[in-house]
């Protein structure tokens, strides 16, 4: 509920903020920055692309990871803290379900398929298989590039794997 972004004024505006509403009706909710937005956009380049999260997920590339899976993996890090000893919550860690939309969908339903303490999904303006999304439009943010991937499976395939790790 805090507008950090520019953008961020016009998604209160129209009721956009989940978590503050999640909150609201007594629910645990967390939030986190995706790396390559806003306050954790990359800011020390000589010179930087038009695109916010490119730099970050073609510096990512180089290193054989990916932003997806730099984002998955966050998100179970934070699983990992908040059923931690370390924290001053109490959380029941059977009940643990994520929301994302756009980029944020795409990256929930990643980590859901890895990592099976977590037991849903609500993925918003995101599903679609990967062929007919990145692979006619293209990709210019790096967001969604995971090398390989259409080898192996499609959006389809990851949906399976939720539904698998989540019965």
């Amino acid at each position: 509920g805090e507008a950090k972004v520019p953008i961020d004024h016009q998604r209160i505006f129209i009721g956009a903020d989940i978590a503050k509403q999640a909150a609201e009706k007594g629910y645990l909710a967390v939030t986190f920055e995706q790396a390559g937005y806003g306050e954790r956009l990359e800011r020390k380049l000589p010179k930087q692309s038009n695109n916010r999260t490119i730099d970050f997920a073609n510096h990512l590339l180089l290193l054989g990871k990916s932003l997806m899976g730099n984002s998955a993996t966050e998100i179970s890090y934070i699983i990992d803290w908040l059923c931690s000893k370390n924290n001053s919550f109490s959380i029941n860690k059977s009940n643990i379900y994520l929301y994302g939309h756009s980029s944020g969908g795409t990256i929930v339903q990643f980590a859901a398929a890895l990592d099976k303490r977590i037991k849903g999904t609500l993925a918003s303006g995101s599903v679609g298989p990967v062929r007919q999304t990145f692979g006619a439009r293209g990709c210019g943010s790096g967001e969604g590039i995971v090398p390989g991937f259409l080898k192996w499976l499609d959006t389809n395939d990851i949906i399976s794997l939720i539904s698998m790790i989540i019965q």
